[in-house]
């Protein structure tokens, strides 16, 4: 494509990312041509288990893939067939995970060369991205209340306090964070507050009064307010609106996407029943219905709208559920459907809804109890490292090359883990690592060496890194490289 012009630095890229690629035929997994293993690969994964992992990396999506044809990555344990419920498990080394990170690897690094599997996506191959961003809390009423939430405000707005943040708020925010490097304006809230509380309702009326146009939902206030940011583009840098504003109307879904480069919507799990009713009550939650989110997901898909989704892992679901959660995500980016509830994700549940290539990153986010939740007092520790990791390692398998997989460094538990492989793997890590009790990086050379165990189990990005650490980091490695 042609260079972006500086003094259009959104345009050409953005013409570049929207430009409509060939896609390979629709088809089904059996017609794809045969897998190319890793040179030099170790043999540690059952044969069932290489079959899978050969399938996924020669069939990336729109092949569809079904369930039982990649049951077997659920047999890839660490060492330890405890790993899944044991957040505390410092598990030996397993050449069959090690084996499962470099296929997850090989997918990723190939993205330069399959390129065409998605139509709105760069390739981007090694690059490992981050967002400097504008945090935008807009509302922190919501009409759900999820187990495990401490962003929302439960019992209403507090006394005098506005439900909404002002449109001079949302700008003085932006202008401070462009001007130290911000690239993104994140438009975070909860779902559909006015639902649920008449403070929120009221102050939408007098919202659409004070801008002389009316914001009948949350969603409709959200696109204003972006739209604002879009024309605030100047000195010192430019935003680019993101929004996560929830179940959206079809009609708010487009309308959102006149005013935003992305939206996003967390699958979470296509998961149900009493094991997450802690989590995703469905009386209280009621947004968090999964079928009701994949529907907002390929609804999003024949919008053509740029959109992150994601699961949590540690709210209650099993491994099994959470690849079922991964496999409907490909489904979606695949332009079907497949409903929650099926066992195993049979053919049956399957739809096709057009649509699809939409979905730009999946975000493995691991579950941490918060104090004040109702998920915060439960005596249940958070997954463990290597459950994570595997985790990580199949949505880079299962969403192919062309997808993002995001996984924040600073939610990961990974350093009890690094410790316990020290000296019996090729894992990079500093000399020094926090004690294996610790459960998160505690200083920066702990940091970067669970970034690197990240990247080596398939991720490409970490999300939303402050810029003053990232220019911290790149010093560094330039120093580093001077001295070698």
């Amino acid at each position: 494509g042609k260079p972006s012009s500086p003094s259009s630095p959104l345009g050409g890229a953005l013409d570049l990312l929207l430009r409509p690629r060939p896609r390979p035929p629709r088809g089904s997994a059996s017609a794809a041509p045969a897998a190319t293993a890793a040179a030099g690969a170790p043999r540690a994964l059952s044969s069932r288990a290489r079959e899978a992992v050969d399938l996924l990396l020669r069939c990336p999506p729109p092949i569809r893939i079904e369930f039982e044809q990649v049951s077997a990555l659920l047999e890839v344990f660490d060492g330890n067939e405890n790993d899944e419920n044991d957040g505390n498990a410092a598990a030996t080394p397993s050449a069959a995970l090690e084996e499962l990170f470099s296929a997850a690897r090989q997918s990723r690094d190939s993205s330069s060369q399959n390129s065409s599997s998605s139509p709105l996506l760069l390739p981007h191959s090694r690059l490992c991205t981050f967002s400097p961003k504008a945090f935008l809390p807009v509302t922190r009423l919501c009409s759900d209340e999820c187990g495990y939430c401490s962003f929302a405000s439960h019992s209403g707005p507090p006394p005098n306090r506005r439900a909404f943040m002002s449109l001079e708020e949302v700008l003085e925010t932006a202008a401070v964070a462009a001007s130290v490097g911000a690239t993104e304006a994140l438009f975070t809230l909860g779902d559909r507050p006015e639902v649920r509380w008449p403070e929120a309702k009221a102050e939408l009326r007098t919202l659409s009064e004070l801008h002389g146009q009316e914001f009948a939902s949350t969603p409709a206030y959200v696109s204003f307010l972006c739209s604002q940011i879009l024309k605030s583009n100047s000195s010192p840098g430019i935003l680019l609106p993101h929004s996560n504003a929830g179940l959206t109307t079809p009609e708010e879904t487009r309308l959102l996407r006149t005013t935003t480069v992305s939206q996003g919507l967390m699958l979470e799990t296509t998961a149900t029943g009493e094991r997450l009713k802690m989590a995703h009550n469905p009386q209280a939650s009621p947004s968090k219905n999964p079928n009701l989110r994949l529907a907002w997901l390929a609804e999003a898909g024949r919008a053509r709208v740029p959109t992150t989704s994601g699961l949590l892992v540690g709210i209650g679901e099993t491994r099994r559920e959470r690849l079922e959660t991964l496999l409907a995500l490909r489904d979606i980016h695949c332009g079907g459907e497949r409903s929650s509830g099926g066992a195993g994700g049979e053919s049956e549940n399957f739809s096709a809804g057009g649509g699809g290539g939409h979905l730009q990153e999946i975000i493995v986010q691991p579950f941490q109890p918060k104090k004040g939740t109702r998920m915060g007092d439960l005596d249940r520790p958070p997954p463990s490292a290597s459950e994570l990791l595997w985790t990580v390692a199949v949505a880079r398998l299962v969403m192919g090359p062309a997808v993002g997989v995001q996984s924040p460094p600073n939610l990961s538990p990974v350093l009890p883990w690094l410790s316990a492989r020290k000296k019996k793997s090729s894992f990079s890590s500093p000399s020094s690592l926090a004690s294996p009790s610790s459960s998160f990086a505690r200083d920066e050379r702990d940091a970067i060496a669970s970034w690197r165990v990240l990247l080596r189990a398939g991720a490409d990005d970490f999300g939303g890194v402050r810029v003053e650490l990232e220019l911290e980091f790149r010093g560094r490695e330039e120093e580093e490289e001077g001295k070698r």
